[in-house]
C-alpha cells in the first residue's frame, strides 16, 4: 500500500498474497461476499474459534470461513444446477434420485464455499 499525493493505493496483487499466506481473512470481506451484516458473521463465524482482532477488524482462519460458508448455502437459486448435476450423477449413485440430489447439493454447497473464499481473498480493503 503506498501514498501518493495523499490518497491511499492498494497493492491488489500484495493484499491478495498477503491474505493467502496468513491464512486470515477479514470479517468485513466476508461480510461483503455473503451479504450479511458483518457483526452477524462474526458472531456465526466465533463456533469455529475465536477471531484475530487486529487494526480494528476481526479476521477468522480461511478454512473456518470454507466450512462455515456450506452452512449459509441457499438451494434457491442453484435448484437448475442441482438438478443437472443430480441427473449427471444419477448412475453412480445407483439410480437413487435422493441420494444423487443430496450428493450434487452437497458438491454445489462445497463449490459456493470455495467461491466465497476466493471472493474474500479478492475483496480490496
Amino acid at each position: 500500500m503506498s501514498t501518493e499525493d495523499g490518497v491511499r493505493t492498494i497493492d491488489r496483487q500484495q493484499l491478495l498474497a498477503e491474505r493467502r499466506a496468513s491464512g486470515w481473512l477479514p470479517a468485513l470481506a466476508i461480510s461483503q461476499a455473503v451479504q450479511q451484516p458483518e457483526q452477524q458473521v462474526i458472531e456465526s463465524l466465533s463456533v469455529y474459534g475465536n477471531p484475530l482482532e487486529k487494526d480494528g477488524g476481526a479476521f477468522f482462519r480461511w478454512n473456518w470461513v470454507y466450512e462455515w460458508a456450506q452452512t449459509q448455502f441457499k438451494i434457491e437459486g442453484h435448484e437448475d444446477y442441482i438438478r443437472e448435476t443430480a441427473e449427471g450423477i444419477l448412475p453412480q449413485a445407483g439410480g437413487d434420485w435422493d441420494r444423487a440430489v443430496n450428493a450434487a447439493t452437497q458438491h454445489t454447497a462445497k463449490q459456493w464455499a470455495s467461491e466465497v473464499v476466493e471472493a474474500v481473498l479478492d475483496i480490496n480493503g
